[in-house]
């Protein structure tokens, strides 16, 4: 007869980032403490209020150290707290789950689609954890996607807007897309990718590029369809320089996936690789803004431990 043990050293932290999705994570406070109360977990868990950008990353570390295998966290907040998380625990044996409680939510797309975030909360202590990769831009990690060119452009139209208009939410990145369309858009690059005996190389001006460990980012855009968290490979995205006639039908394409056939567009796989130009340009990691002449990437396959729930179809994701 076999016999299922129950992980009773288990140790949960639930962190709630106050300032993601206009504060919705704080709404959840009773009710994570309503459910887990009501479980053998009753005085196993913490519930941590962040409430400033870098103190996510400190907090998961710190709980990641002190209960190895057992810690179990889980992010209530966006794809930017959780990356500020999956940082937090790399190079631990610590469990990452999330909540999508942000503005986009975009990571959680892929993962869940439209989910009861409820269902979740009450699942969250009998989740499975299964090995996920990360990225490496130059030297920080992501979990999500990095991209470059145009959509970065946007991507810092879309915190200007919000910074004077905070209410704009999610329709901040719609706003900027209309306003960006009057800017240069494109950049003159080199660019190598390397994926075990293939290498691509070549150089020219695009549009934007996405390097992506998952599907969705922009609030929706979705620049590789098929990109998988468990195949140790990066799927690749650049669009080469458009007209901005050209531009609007294709961006309309890029944010349902159904670019990936045009001219214009390049598709690779790569496990690491480099972009580079003669001026500096706007970039970004899971949301997070960077500048300059020189990006360098590399995946890092089965980087972290990821939680799922017990009964969740991987069947979606391409594994190896």
């Amino acid at each position: 007869m076999n016999i299922s043990m129950k992980n009773t050293n288990k140790k949960f932290l639930y962190i709630i980032s106050t300032q993601a999705g206009k504060g919705k994570p704080t709404k959840y406070i009773e009710l994570i403490k309503e459910i887990i109360d009501n479980t053998e977990y009753k005085d196993s868990y913490k519930i941590l209020n962040i409430e400033k950008a870098g103190q996510i990353k400190e907090a998961t570390r710190n709980f990641a150290n002190e209960h190895k295998s057992n810690a179990h966290i889980f992010v209530c907040g966006g794809d930017g707290s959780l990356q500020e998380a999956a940082q937090g625990i790399y190079k631990t044996n610590a469990n990452l789950g999330v909540f999508p409680m942000g503005t986009a939510n975009d990571f959680c797309k892929a993962l869940y689609g439209n989910i009861d975030i409820k269902k979740l909360i009450h699942e969250s202590i009998n989740f499975q954890p299964k090995k996920f990769d990360l990225g490496l831009i130059n030297g920080e990690l992501f979990i999500n996607i990095t991209s470059f060119g145009f959509d970065s452009l946007i991507l810092n139209e879309t915190y200007e807007l919000l910074e004077k208009n905070p209410k704009l939410g999610g329709n901040a990145y719609f706003l900027a897309i209309i306003k960006s369309l009057f800017s240069k858009n494109y950049i003159n690059i080199k660019y190598r990718l390397e994926n075990e005996n293939e290498v691509l190389e070549g150089e020219g001006e695009f549009t934007l590029g996405a390097i992506c460990n998952m599907r969705y980012y922009g609030n929706g855009f979705m620049p590789c369809p098929n990109a998988s968290p468990f195949d140790s490979v990066f799927d690749i995205c650049y669009i080469r320089r458009l007209g901005n006639f050209e531009m609007m039908p294709l961006i309309l394409k890029y944010r349902k996936g159904q670019h990936t056939e045009h001219k214009s567009v390049i598709n690779f796989q790569a496990k690491r690789g480099y972009i580079e130009s003669d001026e500096p340009f706007f970039a970004n990691y899971d949301g997070t803004l960077l500048k300059d002449k020189r990006l360098e990437f590399e995946i890092i396959p089965k980087a972290i431990n990821f939680l799922f729930p017990k009964d969740y179809n991987f069947s979606k994701f391409k594994e190896v």
